[in-house]
């Protein structure tokens, strides 16, 4: 009799532990995979930090290399200016000596002889109907031009035209060819004398098709458009004497 009731209390003992174990099992199991989906939310949350920091990361170094490139197009920028306010004081030199060559007399005396010929108007009588030189859009007009990168002004002494670069460069009158040379600024510039005291500046040109003291006709091929980058591109520069005009007025 003892030893049922003590088999009973074992068994009773054996159930209650059985399921105190079965319930630890339970709450371990959920413990586990709480564990387990807070592991794979803070490894989400670690790649999504990484992927923030890499991103910043990117930002930054985009943000120097714009800042860097800003720097050095304004220092290109700066340069360029210089070199064409050092070129317009030479070009100004130039045509003074050409205003005080000897032989201006005798280029005036073949202009009329080549309008008297060809029966074409004079320079001034054309002065604001003349054709461009050359095909391409204007991007920079005559007089003072704000950079709003450098934040200055500088005057412009004529028009510079972006064209396709090796597109013809043509005369817009006829005259005398009396400078091909280098000018700081301008690159390789042809200046030709139209009579009357005007002559036209082309520059950024390339395989020059004429020579010093040639004579030359409306709408003949002087040259080629070199390199139509993003700082140089053609002038065009009208002058009357020592004094830069503007080309798109008939009384500029």
């Amino acid at each position: 009799m003892y030893r049922t009731h003590y088999l009973k209390i074992i068994s009773e003992i054996e159930k209650k532990m059985t399921k105190q174990i079965e319930k630890l099992l339970i709450e371990i199991s959920q413990q586990k995979l709480e564990l387990e989906a807070a592991l794979r939310n803070n490894l989400s949350l670690a790649r999504d930090k990484e992927q923030q920091i890499n991103s910043y990361r990117d930002m930054r170094i985009n943000r120097e290399k714009e800042l860097n490139k800003i720097r050095n197009d304004k220092k290109a920028l700066a340069h360029y200016v210089e070199e064409k306010e050092a070129g317009v004081k030479q070009l100004e030199s130039i045509i003074k000596k050409v205003l005080e060559d000897k032989a201006r007399f005798e280029r005036e005396q073949r202009i009329r002889q080549q309008q008297e010929a060809l029966k074409t108007k004079s320079f001034r009588a054309l002065k604001g109907q003349l054709p461009w030189p050359a095909q391409g859009r204007i991007i920079a007009k005559f007089g003072n031009q704000w950079n709003p990168k450098l934040k200055t002004t500088t005057e412009n002494p004529g028009i510079d035209i972006k064209g396709q670069p090796g597109s013809a460069i043509r005369t817009v009158l006829g005259g005398v060819v009396t400078t091909i040379t280098y000018i700081r600024g301008y690159g390789t510039t042809i200046i030709i004398d139209h009579g009357g005291g005007f002559y036209t500046v082309y520059s950024h040109v390339t395989n020059i098709q004429t020579t010093v003291d040639s004579q030359v006709r409306n709408g003949d091929v002087i040259a080629y458009m070199g390199d139509s980058g993003s700082i140089k591109d053609q002038s065009y520069i009208l002058r009357y004497g020592a004094k830069a005009k503007n080309l798109t007025q008939k009384n500029g």
